[in-house]
């Protein structure tokens, strides 16, 4: 249904919304392209400038030039932009990375931002359809407008959101694509009842995303557990499209399954914190930066990111967690427990993080409506991001989710009991700590405000469905 308009006053707050997102949107792209793009040295008065080397997209641009050629896709050193390795799955080498990949560098880097506008824009005009309702009465307050909310996800959204595009990564394809799935699970419901249509377009969606970053992956876990047959039918036929059928189509079948096999190799060693060591075998397909680790240098690797491992491991080993002061390493730990153990304990939270998820979550009354599947939704999305041993600050764009949900909740007052204290509590402590120093950051402030975004969800949850 389209929105009835009240007044000209959202007509006109509308116009003004698109045009000043537009203008911001052309501005901000050219910082983001500048801060990506290739340089060729120059030389003033016999002195040399450095290069500008590019940022994340050159991991990208690499992978889809290799795609282009026929050749290795994880060989970034044998590329026109050769500065950070891939380290995805070969399907974003191919899509859209292949395409852009016709193009010059910087050119390319300019239309995947644009890229990245419309799919931020597309994520939250269908967060707009699945968690607020159309505008027909001329009483409604303004601060209740589906156009507010929307403007306020985005403020609250914006440090990861701005962390992705200035550094030209990949976390608005996984907003938009989970969104997809979301948009799709209640748009083709019959009754509040899975259909095949619904089911199976959002196991596509999630499985695109698995095959892009793997930690989507959980959601299909999420569709277990949920006993949603027509998504995981959906997703297991996704992961065989999008993982095999296309890019062994475009790669060739053998040479596909050499890629898998190696980012199987690469995913694990990532997980378990094994070192990365150059390989004997010149022909191996190798993903990363190999190189033999240093007798003299430490084995504690280094804490990475938000997550709960990285956290952990910054706070409980010797691991380096801050810039270095001149050669030195700087720390931040309260302990010196041994990287096996930390794991251990990491481990062990994450474990206590998806139970509690899947008693949240298990009951049908959790999907009995659109706020229902959304706080389920956000729910798993937030235990996804603390429990992925990588994640970062970027990745976090995808809080867009949990927060657009609270905030339209919050705007149709539709809260009670202490959710109507933790929700907003939760998304000041979130903003609060999206902007801490490095100090905070490294002892886990972002961490900690995760996790009370997960109580806020899983409180409101609970009171929206009344499982006490």
């Amino acid at each position: 249904m389209a929105d009835v308009f009240p007044d000209s006053r959202y007509r006109i707050l509308r116009l003004v919304t698109l045009v000043f997102f537009a203008a911001f949107a052309v501005v901000y792209g050219f910082q983001c392209v500048k801060n990506g793009r290739v340089a060729v040295a120059a030389k003033s008065d016999g002195v040399v400038k450095k290069d500008k080397i590019g940022n994340d997209f050159t991991a990208f641009y690499s992978a889809g030039e290799q795609a282009r050629l026929g050749k290795n896709i994880y060989d970034w050193q044998g590329t026109s932009v050769a500065h950070r390795p891939y380290e995805y799955p070969p399907l974003f080498a191919i899509f859209p990375m292949m395409l852009l990949a016709y193009f010059p560098f910087n050119t390319a880097l300019a239309l995947f931002y644009a890229m990245n506008v419309i799919l931020l824009a597309a994520s939250i005009w269908m967060l707009r359809r699945v968690l607020w309702p159309p505008l027909g009465s001329a009483a409604m307050p303004w601060w209740q407008w589906p156009l507010v909310g929307m403007v306020i996800t985005l403020a609250l959204s914006w440090r990861y959101i701005h962390s992705n595009t200035n550094e030209s990564n990949a976390n608005l394809v996984m907003l938009f694509l989970l969104t997809l799935a979301l948009f799709c699970d209640r748009t083709f419901l019959a009754n509040d009842k899975e259909t095949p249509r619904s089911g199976i377009l959002s196991g596509l969606a999630v499985a695109m995303a698995t095959a892009v970053k793997l930690t989507p992956g959980l959601f299909g876990v999420y569709f277990l557990w949920c006993r949603r047959g027509w998504a995981m039918v959906g997703g297991a036929l996704g992961l065989v499209l999008f993982l095999f059928v296309v890019p062994g189509m475009v790669l060739g079948w053998n040479q596909n399954v050499k890629y898998l096999d190696a980012y199987t190799t690469f995913a694990l060693g990532k997980t378990t914190g094994a070192e990365a060591v150059a390989p004997d075998d010149p022909d191996r397909i190798w993903i990363g930066r190999p190189r033999q680790l240093d007798p003299n240098e430490s084995a504690s690797p280094a804490g990475v990111g938000v997550s709960m491992k990285g956290i952990l491991t910054s706070l409980l080993t010797p691991s380096p967690a801050l810039r270095k002061n001149g050669d030195k390493p700087r720390t931040v730990n309260i302990a010196t427990l041994e990287p096996r153990q930390v794991s251990t304990i990491a481990n062990v939270l994450a474990l206590i993080v998806l139970i509690v998820t899947v008693v949240l979550t298990f009951p049908q009354r959790a999907r009995s409506s659109a706020h229902a599947t959304a706080l389920s939704w956000s729910l798993v999305l937030v235990a996804m991001t603390l429990i992925s041993p990588l994640t970062r600050i970027a990745h976090l764009v995808v809080l867009a989710i949990p927060i657009a949900t609270l905030v339209s909740m919050l705007q149709q007052k539709m809260l009670r009991g202490i959710a109507t204290k933790l929700a907003p509590g939760a998304l000041i402590v979130l903003v609060a700590c999206s902007a801490t120093n490095e100090y905070l950051h490294a002892i886990g402030a972002t961490t900690f405000s995760m996790l009370v975004l997960y109580a806020a969800l899983a409180a409101t949850l609970l009171q929206s469905t009344r499982l006490k």
